[in-house]
């Protein structure tokens, strides 16, 4: 079974945008799930009623982490332990500031983090402060809307999830009881 096949047995999800479809698509290859929906062992030849299955209807045979091992190896020779790069500055107190943040965040980790994420097409990162310490934290971009502005700046990003009316309700929103296995 082709990519284009193969990517057509994906369920969609038509409330979110098409890049999302697309991105959870090549996650399931990064992540070599992308069989996993196949019902059909490549081993069986016949269904219950006797019935021949056709091999584009079969998982295959034999499963590889080719995918995974490419990005993982891609990855390590962007931001490996021996690939991080040295944290620099004129003033001493700069570098101490730079190199406290790069310890208390943990970069290293995130950034490698962030380029085994974006190797399906992208990632996306969030800096901030919270309680007085720096954070940096990953967010998985099939739920995150870019807007660019005329110069081709990144003007805003919208984040939306779905979620359940009983889920909203227990973070304090006024929702129904008949609203409770509505999806949001």
């Amino acid at each position: 079974m082709d990519w284009q096949q193969l990517k057509k047995t994906y369920p969609q999800d038509n409330d979110l945008p098409a890049r999302a479809n697309r991105l959870s698509a090549l996650m399931r290859v990064r992540d070599c799930t992308q069989y996993d929906a196949i019902p059909n062992p490549f081993s069986s030849e016949y269904n219950g009623a006797g019935e021949y299955i056709p091999l584009a209807q079969r998982r295959p045979s034999v499963r590889t982490n080719m995918c995974a091992t490419v990005v993982d190896e891609s990855a390590s020779l962007v931001f490996g332990e021996c690939h991080w790069p040295s944290l620099t500055a004129e003033s001493d107190d700069v570098a101490q500031v730079m190199a406290a943040l790069d310890r208390e965040c943990a970069l290293p980790a995130v950034m490698l983090e962030a380029v085994i994420a974006g190797s399906v097409g992208s990632s996306a990162l969030l800096v901030e402060v919270v309680e007085r310490a720096p954070c940096v934290s990953m967010h998985d971009t099939r739920y995150l809307t870019p807007k660019w502005d005329a110069a081709g700046d990144l003007a805003t990003v919208t984040e939306q999830y779905k979620v359940k009316g009983a889920d909203l309700s227990a973070q304090g929103w006024p929702i129904s009881a008949d609203d409770a296995p509505a999806i949001f």
